[in-house]
């Protein structure tokens, strides 16, 4: 888990690594590069980037000047969410996030917006709590498809 606060905006640092990524940016806007793919970000995006996905973001500006641009990320095992889906037929569906996640996937503002509280919570939470709330906010991408 990362609760990055960055004064000066996200700088450009390419990079990848073995688990998939679940990331929120807030009071940010710039662009974001996810594989092949480039886009525009702004508050509140929520994208998973699969396992050794290239990618990065860069800000261009804040929305309140008066606060840090945040990256709120998880980080995920593949082995753990087959797992976890493995063991409950309502978890089956994380077969299919972790797929699309190959590719990366932006989720809707809706639903952004509608797991945003229980996904900043995770934060300062407790390991057994922030697991609990943790599976909750991946249960949450499975009732829609992203844009």
């Amino acid at each position: 888990m990362l609760n990055r606060r960055l004064e000066g905006g996200i700088p450009f640092q390419w990079h990848h690594h073995p688990e998939l990524e679940l990331t929120l940016t807030l009071n940010s806007r710039g662009q974001r590069f996810i594989g092949d793919h480039a886009g525009t970000y702004d508050d509140g995006d929520l994208v998973v980037v699969g396992a050794n996905l290239p990618h990065t973001w860069h800000s261009t500006e804040s929305i309140d000047a008066g606060a840090p641009h945040v990256a709120l990320v998880l980080w995920f095992g593949q082995d753990w969410l087959t797992d976890l889906a493995d063991s409950a037929v309502e978890l089956r569906p994380l077969h299919d996030l972790v797929a699309r996640s190959r590719t990366g996937l932006r989720f809707s503002t809706d639903l952004s917006n509608s797991i945003r509280p229980r996904y900043e919570a995770l934060f300062p939470n407790r390991p057994r709590q922030g697991c609990l709330d943790c599976c909750t906010c991946c249960c949450s991408l499975l009732r829609t498809r992203a844009p």
